[in-house]
């Protein structure tokens, strides 16, 4: 039995389960999404607006998303997987200067992704899911700073009253 990119009014597709052109449309309604949201804000955007954008029907974005708010989850995913990707360090740096690099990286993806971050934010302040999503991003960058702080300590890297939280 073939793939289907479509899927029933009901239950929308897995990426998984999608065509290439399937996938393409979905890839499409996450970028057109990205772009109404940064625009006029999440409490602003309707469906419709995201199907326009990605000049597809309004019961295409169903075929691939039960709603916004499952859109904007999404772009929030990638967003905060986007912020904790590391870029590959010299492994002879010192502790200042790794943290220095890994400091610029996330500026980096903060800067690139300004727009979403603050509808993020802004999501966060009415929605608690959102506001745990973003939550649960600080808790991961602060561990793992925190993480790295400690196994410099043990290697004889940092002084030992630094406190890594």
């Amino acid at each position: 039995m073939s793939k289907s990119s479509v899927n029933t009014p009901s239950t929308p597709a897995t990426v998984d389960t999608l065509t290439a052109r399937g996938r393409k449309t979905r890839d499409a309604l996450l970028d057109a999404a990205r772009k109404v949201f940064e625009t006029v804000g999440f409490p602003d955007t309707r469906v419709e607006h995201i199907a326009q954008e990605a000049n597809v029907s309004y019961g295409t974005f169903y075929r691939y998303f039960e709603s916004k708010e499952e859109v904007f989850r999404e772009l929030s995913t990638r967003l905060f997987e986007d912020m904790h990707r590391r870029a590959p360090t010299d492994g002879d740096l010192s502790p200042a200067e790794r943290l220095v690099a890994s400091n610029r990286s996330y500026y980096q993806s903060y800067r690139r992704n300004a727009p979403l971050m603050a509808i993020v934010e802004q999501v966060a302040t009415f929605n608690d899911e959102f506001r745990e999503l973003r939550h649960e991003h600080r808790r991961q960058l602060i561990d793992r700073t925190s993480r790295a702080i400690a196994r410099w300590q043990q290697d004889g890297l940092v002084t030992a009253t630094l406190d890594p939280v």
